[in-house]
């Protein structure tokens, strides 16, 4: 029976997030590092260049630990030493590039992007991993050094940082290779069986927030997309000043040094990344005996025990002299403790949003009215509450119109559940939206988006469409009497219409409350048109439109309330 083949079966299409929280138990995944060499008594090139070594390693760390992932000897300086460079070598400690050899553009040019079966070491690592997944029942899990850290070994560390500065364009260039590089070899490994492909960026850690946007976030984000595994990444360090950056990197999952306050951080991260959270490999893993082990495992469970999108691990690679007590009290303690807590079906709701899956909200809608739950309480507490959360990682660039789009649309389809039960008090309902596209433009992607958040917010909202012209504005005006009213304008032709309605619906109300956006419109060009607000974005509109109202509702107050 081929047992990785039925593993696979069982976990086809699933995304990370589903095979973590349906395994049944919490999983364990501590980054061993080289500690299996002392199983066998082998040098770390001895099982580099054998396919058969790295069956036998992985074998025995298998029967030894029973962690929940197998994988080939980790190999940091693997496309480095492909690539050319010279290596140091070491028995029981990972090699290093001894002579970085790519300092100019001369270098760069002459570099060959590196086969992943044209020989060497690296073919032995396809080899390694085609063999090992089709004995292993287990998600097969490797380490790959990602685009910027590629560009240090080959460049040096301290060069590298100083072209930065000094020489950026170069550093693109080189930047341009290296994630070509990785993207290549990544999705090599994933053909040849991985699972899981973890991008260890350590020294990426050197840079500021800017300096991270502009040179490491770009090589990411081309290595992940399109990787047919579970994509996962790898920083050493206090990253708690990159966290939003990394978190539009693209990856499925996140692994976090030791430094890391984990419970802390679980807060700010999006449920539908995994965490790998982050045993001291020294302190903890080394220092301590079995006992300490134990419970530093459990205290980090105890303090994630509402997160379903938690694996335990290490915060970096354990070192050889690891005792083999530890690892196994680490994963032991693991797998002896409750799984999260099941959420409610309300926060499944609101997780359905975050995660754009459209079909589960509808069903999980259903189920929600067929228990008794207030319709209105639902889209409040749940798609409203997720539609919240999704503006949120809007605004810091962790989520872009893409993904803003299919949480819209996954509202909707609950919306579709809830509307025809859901019957309204008044007190519910904040104020009434008109929303039109300017005539002549037809274009309504801003247009539906600003409706999908003030449709989250609770406000009714009237959709007049696009290439509305000022008859069709004032008619609707006239008819509905709205709170406000939203006009967007995506073509820097179109927005001249704008002037012309505003002035028409001052003529019929002096008092009209009047929102525009789109991208050819500005603030200033706002404030010349009229308009009472301005919002470069769907969320932005939202907030806008409350100030707007609450302004008026101060208005009212001040004249009922009359002369003192």
């Amino acid at each position: 029976m081929n047992l990785k083949k039925d593993n696979r079966d069982k976990k086809q299409g699933l995304g990370f997030l589903d095979y973590t929280a349906g395994a049944g138990k919490r999983l364990a995944l501590p980054w061993t590092g080289i500690a299996g060499l002392r199983l066998t008594g082998m040098t770390l090139y001895e099982v580099y260049g054998s396919v058969q070594n790295q069956l036998e390693v992985a074998k025995q760390m298998e029967e030894r630990f029973a962690a929940d992932f197998t994988g080939i000897m980790d190999d940091g300086i693997i496309l480095s030493e492909t690539l050319g460079m010279k290596i140091k070598v070491y028995d029981y400690d990972f090699p290093a590039v001894q002579e970085h050899m790519v300092k100019t553009r001369e270098a760069l040019s002459r570099l060959k992007m590196p086969d992943p079966l044209a020989g060497g070491r690296i073919k032995t690592n396809i080899q390694s991993i085609q063999a090992l997944a089709q004995i292993s029942e287990k998600p097969l899990a490797i380490s790959i050094e990602g685009p910027f850290t590629l560009a240090a070994q080959l460049a040096g560390v301290e060069d590298l940082a100083r072209a930065i500065i000094a020489d950026p364009d170069f550093v693109r260039l080189l930047l341009e290779f290296t994630a070509g590089a990785v993207k290549h070899y990544a999705q090599a490994v994933s053909r040849a069986g991985a699972d899981l492909v973890s991008i260890a960026e350590p020294t990426s850690i050197i840079l500021s927030p800017h300096q991270f946007k502009t040179f490491v976030v770009p090589g990411l984000q081309r290595v992940f997309r399109d990787l047919a595994a579970w994509k996962v990444l790898h920083i050493c360090g206090d990253t708690s000043h990159l966290l939003d950056l990394i978190l539009s990197c693209g990856m499925e999952g996140l692994s976090l040094d030791q430094v890391m306050d984990i419970p802390a951080v679980m807060k700010k991260i999006p449920e539908n990344i995994v965490v790998f959270g982050n045993i001291d490999p020294l302190e903890v893993m080394l220092e301590m005996d079995g006992a300490g082990v134990a419970r530093k495992t459990a205290d980090l469970l105890r303090a994630v025990a509402d997160y379903p999108n938690f694996i335990m691990s290490t915060g970096c690679d354990c070192v050889l002299e690891t005792p083999f007590e530890n690892l196994e009290a680490l994963v032991k303690t693991t797998h002896g403790y409750p799984l999260a807590r099941p959420r409610g079906i309300i926060d499944q709701i609101r997780q359905a949003v975050i995660g754009f899956r459209r079909d589960e909200c509808r069903t999980l809608c259903r189920k929600a009215l067929a228990s008794g739950l207030d319709p209105v309480l639902v889209m409040e507490t749940g798609l409203a509450s997720g539609m919240e959360e999704v503006g949120n990682l809007f605004s810091s660039d962790i989520y872009f119109i893409p993904e803003l789009l299919m949480c819209a649309d996954t509202l909707y389809a609950g919306l579709e559940e809830l509307k025809p039960h859901m019957r309204f008090d008044g007190t519910r309902i904040r104020a009434r939206l008109m929303i039109g596209v300017i005539e002549g433009d037809v274009h309504e992607i801003g247009k539906n988006l600003v409706i999908a958040m003030f449709t989250a917010a609770g406000w009714e909202v009237i959709d007049l469409g696009t290439d509305v012209g000022v008859q069709g504005f004032a008619e609707a005006y006239g008819k509905h009497k709205p709170d406000l009213v939203g006009i967007s304008a995506l073509m820097t032709t179109s927005i001249r219409g704008i002037p012309g309605v505003i002035q028409a619906l001052r003529q019929m109300d002096p008092g009209a409350k009047i929102l525009v956006g789109g991208a050819p419109v500005t603030r200033e060009k706002a404030r010349v048109f009229g308009a009472n607000g301005y919002a470069a974005d769907a969320v932005e509109a939202v907030r806008e439109g409350v100030k707007l109202m609450e302004e008026k509702d101060q208005a009212g107050s001040c004249k009922t309330q009359g002369p003192p």
